[in-house]
């Protein structure tokens, strides 16, 4: 009788194929206020003073990986035009296309653009997500798709 083989060594060994490598330094605030920086061409001490932390703090917060109080969240939010959510959320840079000043001027004017009755129907289908969501899926219907599949095509 031939002898045992062990899993790992034998036809039927484990192989992590497709696993995704974890990158092993997290988003930390740190991390992602550093690379918001150099992509804004801005240092950390213009940054404080623009933002209203004092920069001690500020570097604290950079490098110490320290909490950062809500109401400085708040100031880094307003002075980096993104929420705070994504400065808390651990995601990497840069943030999704919805948290970028640009998309929000976007929106903005967009939104100024319309008509006061579309605006007002507009408005209406934001205060309730069921009749958006109904509204959104006869939209996809009638363009021949039914999933949600991000923007829709210009025409």
């Amino acid at each position: 009788m031939p002898a045992a083989q062990t899993l790992a060594a034998g036809p039927l060994a484990v192989i992590p194929f497709g696993v995704a490598k974890r990158d092993p330094t997290p988003w930390t605030f740190g991390k992602q206020l550093k690379a918001w920086l150099v992509a804004h061409d801005e240092d950390l001490p213009a940054f404080a003073k623009r933002a209203g932390i004092p920069y001690g703090s500020l570097h604290a917060y950079v490098t110490t990986n320290r909490k950062v109080p809500s109401d400085r969240m708040q100031r880094v939010a307003l002075a980096t035009r993104i929420p705070s959510d994504y400065w808390i959320s651990g995601k990497p840079y840069p943030p999704p296309a919805v948290y970028s000043a640009d998309a929000v001027e976007a929106a903005w004017r967009r939104l100024q653009a319309l008509p006061d009755d579309l605006l007002t129907e507009y408005l209406g289908l934001l205060d309730d997500t069921d009749d958006l969501r109904r509204t959104l899926e006869l939209r996809r219907t009638a363009r021949g798709y039914s999933a949600p599949r991000g923007p829709a095509p210009r025409p």
